[in-house]
């Protein structure tokens, strides 16, 4: 299996997750409303690849009083502003901002194409998911920036935002994550594609680099006393993993990478690790088998 390519089918695919991975539900009755935020964040280039650190910034937005799959397309530059730059940066997995422009301003290199934008927002969505958006100092969530409607603009293709964020990024949270093992259709089981479900995203762990203490650990946060075995998907037998057409399906990849739990770990809050960047596909997501 392979979700990593370039051209329009990996925007497809990056864009189909952005729809469904994180999906807020409605609030029922009279209790408070949850505020618009953004459930996920990328740069993209010209060639389609997204998870780098400089190219065209597409983002889900999503709330109680939002289509339960959100709104999704570009930032417009109206307002912008270095401090609300920074915020998307850090919206994207980044530590820093290091320069933005308007997309009429930027190069090719790091634009999504006009064809791909029309092709993948406009009709569907309204072709930005923020305009106006203003974000003061240090803002961390979108409800403290202010920002129209989410889905409401008055921007073209030209005035889409270009961001050129630092490589050095923010760990990821791990304290809401639960760890499980799946394989086929996405039956649990004792040993299978390691996935971990977060309450605003759900996604593969990257095998490269993982180690026998981390993968003890996993074991343990999925339920099991002892690591039997641990690999890359690739190599493991096709009934032992979640199948090609799951991940397909469930619109599934790797969201997490460079996990490292020390070992004196106790629990998947005490470990470390990366936003996917993009250089780690489904055959080389994690694979457990674990026992009690």
């Amino acid at each position: 299996v392979s979700t990593q390519s370039t051209g329009t089918g990996t925007i497809e695919a990056m864009l189909t997750q952005l729809l469904t991975t994180a999906a807020a539900l409605l609030i029922l009755g009279t209790g408070e409303a949850r505020p618009d935020y953004i459930s996920r964040a990328t740069l993209i280039n010209a060639k389609g690849q997204n998870g780098v650190s400089w190219g065209t910034l597409v983002v889900t937005v999503k709330g109680d009083g939002l289509y339960h799959r959100g709104v999704t397309g570009m930032v417009c530059d109206d307002y912008m502003t270095d401090d609300t730059a920074h915020f998307l940066c850090q919206a994207a997995g980044f530590g820093s901002m290091e320069q933005w422009s308007r997309l009429s301003r930027a190069s090719d290199a790091h634009k999504l194409p006009y064809a791909e934008w029309q092709n993948l927002f406009v009709g569907k969505f309204a072709g930005f998911a923020l305009d106006d958006l203003q974000c003061g100092p240090g803002a961390t969530r979108l409800e403290e920036c202010s920002h129209n409607s989410a889905g409401h603009h008055n921007c073209d293709y030209s005035e889409g935002m270009v961001l050129k964020c630092s490589e050095m990024e923010r760990g990821v949270d791990l304290e809401d994550m639960d760890v499980q093992l799946q394989k086929g259709r996405g039956v649990m089981s004792s040993n299978g594609t390691v996935l971990l479900n977060g309450t605003r995203s759900s996604g593969l762990v990257c095998a490269d680099g993982v180690t026998s203490e981390t993968a003890e650990l996993l074991c343990n946060e999925a339920g099991y006393d002892t690591l039997v075995d641990y690999q890359a998907a690739k190599n493991v037998n096709r009934s032992s993993k979640l199948s090609c057409d799951t991940l397909r399906y469930r619109n599934i990849s790797v969201i997490v990478e460079d996990l490292d739990c020390p070992s004196n770990s106790t629990e998947l809050g005490d470990c470390s690790a990366s936003h996917a960047r993009g250089d780690c596909d489904a055959d080389d997501a994690l694979w457990l088998s674990c026992t009690n």
